[in-house]
């Protein structure tokens, strides 16, 4: 995230833009919310390692050897990471792709649902009941 300081010049922001974009990527935020960026990036890197270690979990359970599990999961994740940030479609476009009427997969999601994942993601990187 780069929040550029009132004056800055336009010079300036893009080669610190340059050089964040060869970091990754920068998205240009508003002041008031530079904060949240470090919420999303903190509690959020960790959220999706956890998801990633309940993923490695299931495998191991199912037979798989860590190393294995680790090199799957990887993989899953990378696709959909590649796949988000094509930006064709939105992340809820892509999970509809891979739900079949009545199938699995479909029936998985709304175990999520069910148990109230979604909501617990975003209190976990809302991180509210933490602030003072």
């Amino acid at each position: 995230a780069l929040c550029p300081a009132p004056g800055c010049s336009a010079e300036v922001i893009g080669r610190v833009r340059g050089l964040f974009d060869a970091l990754g990527g920068t998205i240009m935020v508003d002041e008031h919310r530079f904060g949240l960026m470090g919420e999303l990036a903190g509690h959020g890197q960790a959220a999706l390692y956890y998801v990633l270690d309940s993923l490695i979990q299931w495998a191991v359970m199912q037979g798989f050897s860590r190393p294995e599990a680790t090199a799957l999961v990887a993989q899953v994740m990378a696709s959909a990471s590649a796949a988000v940030s094509a930006g064709d479609q939105s992340p809820v476009e892509l999970q509809n792709r891979l739900c079949t009427p009545g199938g699995s997969t479909v029936r998985s999601m709304a175990e999520l649902d069910e148990r109230g994942v979604r909501a617990a993601l975003i209190a976990c990187i809302d991180g509210g009941r933490f602030r003072r």
